[in-house]
């Protein structure tokens, strides 16, 4: 059973009237903000969206249970869940052949797998309870309910996937499989043709394509109605409504990929964006560490995509935006060099209130979880892309996200710890040299301490043209930097007499593994 948050109440209440005359075990999300977590955007496939579960005794009372609460619950609003098949189009009930409790049976590669409890296959076998991109009978099951769930799911466009494993809803007339294969997939609109899905989770999906008459290849993104809806009503729909008006907003300003079109069709929004050709920042800098393990990226290539990260954000600043979820993932590097930004749904106009958001390690610590301010009070400030920023320089310079574990039993300020590493990177790393003050000017704890783009980009420029040090002190926060005959080395605050002795930095963590993405949709 689905329900969206504010219609848990009443779909519990019908459900438990329905239950209490024929009984069995059920269970459910305990409150309002556990159902939202299901419905959330990175909530696991298998249960998103599903507020209650009921396990009949057997067939006879499925049959029974599934039209009752079809009636009981029809004109309740919620999502489609897409790892389930419906009842009926627009039925808050859904059902699957599933595992519900142990044992678990061993697989080929020797790890234990869930299966479910129906039809075996003709060896005895059971078939895996796999939770994909649509709903699959396993083993040798039958539909209880016929075929016509299928069709339901089609013309109400919800499960974006279940036809040709491509992840969109197709128009009424997109004719038979064959005629879509021929396509190169179904058809969004009658417009686009659907080739692959790149990822999908309740609220909608991300998925590639490619114009229908001229070829060109775009970047699908759906949300359906109801997740991730709020108190005011709004769901993933508007969010996605609000990234195709950013995408507008930054259209000309080479921030951003081009919006193709918004399309609303049978309750799901379907934006339509150019597809950027290259590999996310992550996998970028992965794919040119060097074998000797010297740290970061060489300053050849790193010094222009540092230019181009500080380009961005001026150019999205200028727009009187703040992006709150700059991370490399959202950082797309073409094959030219050129850097764009994917994945807008977080960016907001400056000064309005914003809650927490970000990734760890490029989130910044006013913005993060714990904090004691209330999230009302959060508004979105410019300075945490610049936390960010600092974050994407350190993963140049180091080759790693810049996330430090827990400090105990004395926490040492960021700056400090931070500065050791990059003292270490400098050592043998020319870009770790270049970038290290800018590095800790930006990260300060203080958002009002934090470099502007004007004084980060005079440093990058100074270093380019030869007539400074970039490692010498220039007012970044905690840390000097010299260079001496053993190499760069960071000279922490003097600690007061008789306290305690600072301690050597952590080891640093190892760099994330990054594919070499071409989808241009990283972040999306």
């Amino acid at each position: 059973m689905s329900a969206a948050p504010a219609a848990g109440e009443a779909v519990l209440s019908a459900v438990v009237r329905v239950l209490a005359a024929d009984p069995c075990g059920f269970r459910f999300a305990a409150g309002q903000e556990c159902l939202g977590e299901l419905d959330s955007r990175t909530d696991g496939r298998g249960s998103a969206g599903a507020f209650i579960t009921v396990h009949p005794a057997d067939g006879a009372q499925f049959q029974r249970l599934a039209a009752e609460l079809d009636r009981a619950t029809a004109g309740l609003p919620g999502p489609v869940l897409p790892a389930d098949r419906p009842y009926r189009a627009g039925s808050r009930v859904h059902y699957r052949y599933g595992s519900f409790a142990p044992p678990a049976e061993p697989g080929d590669d020797g790890g234990y797998r869930p299966v479910p409890r129906g039809p075996r296959g003709p060896g005895g076998e059971r078939g895996e309870d796999a939770r994909g991109r649509s709903y699959r009978t396993p083993g040798r099951g039958r539909l209880p309910f016929g075929a016509s769930g299928a069709e339901a799911v089609t013309a109400a466009g919800a499960t974006a996937g279940a036809t040709a494993g491509a992840g969109t809803a197709t128009g009424s007339g997109s004719g038979t499989a064959a005629a879509r294969r021929r396509r190169g997939g179904p058809l969004l609109a009658g417009r686009y043709a659907v080739t692959a899905a790149v990822r999908q989770c309740a609220q909608g999906g991300v998925f590639l394509g490619r114009e229908a008459s001229g070829g060109a290849e775009v970047v699908v993104k759906q949300a359906r109605a109801h997740p991730a809806a709020g108190r005011a009503g709004a769901d993933a729909r508007d969010a996605l409504r609000h990234e195709a008006a950013l995408l507008a907003r930054l259209a000309g300003q080479g921030v951003a990929p081009r919006a193709v079109e918004l399309i609303e069709q049978e309750g799901s929004v379907f934006l339509v964006q150019e597809r950027i050709a290259g590999q996310p920042l992550d996998g970028w800098v992965a794919a040119r560490l060097r074998r000797d393990d010297g740290p970061g990226v060489d300053w050849a290539e790193a010094g222009p995509v540092a230019h181009g990260l500080l380009d961005l954000v001026e150019r999205v600043h200028a727009q009187r935006l703040v992006l709150r979820g700059l991370s490399p993932g959202n950082v797309m590097v073409r094959p030219d060099g050129a850097l764009r930004l994917v994945g807008l749904g977080l960016a907001v106009e400056a000064g309005r209130p914003a809650g927490p958001a970000g990734t760890p390690g490029y989130r910044a610590p006013e913005h993060g979880p714990g904090r004691l301010a209330p999230a009302r009070s959060r508004v979105a400030d410019p300075a945490v892309d610049l936390y960010a920023l600092g974050g994407l320089l350190f993963l140049l310079a180091t080759g790693h996200d810049p996330l430090l574990p827990e400090d105990l039993p004395r926490a040492r300020p960021v700056a400090e710890r931070l500065g050791r590493w990059l003292a270490l990177a400098a050592r043998t790393g020319g870009t770790a040299r270049r970038l290290a003050p800018v590095v800790l000017g930006l990260r300060a704890e203080q958002p009002r301490q934090r470099w502007g783009t004007a004084r980060v980009r005079a440093t990058l420029c100074e270093d380019s043209s030869g007539g400074t040090d970039a490692t010498r002190p220039g007012g970044n926060p905690g840390t000097a930097f010299r260079s001496d005959a053993a190499g760069p080395s960071a000279v922490p605050p003097r600690p007061r007499l008789g306290g305690p002795r600072p301690r050597p930095a952590p080891a640093p963590p190892a760099v994330r593994p990054s594919p070499s993405d071409t989808t241009g949709v990283s972040g999306a």
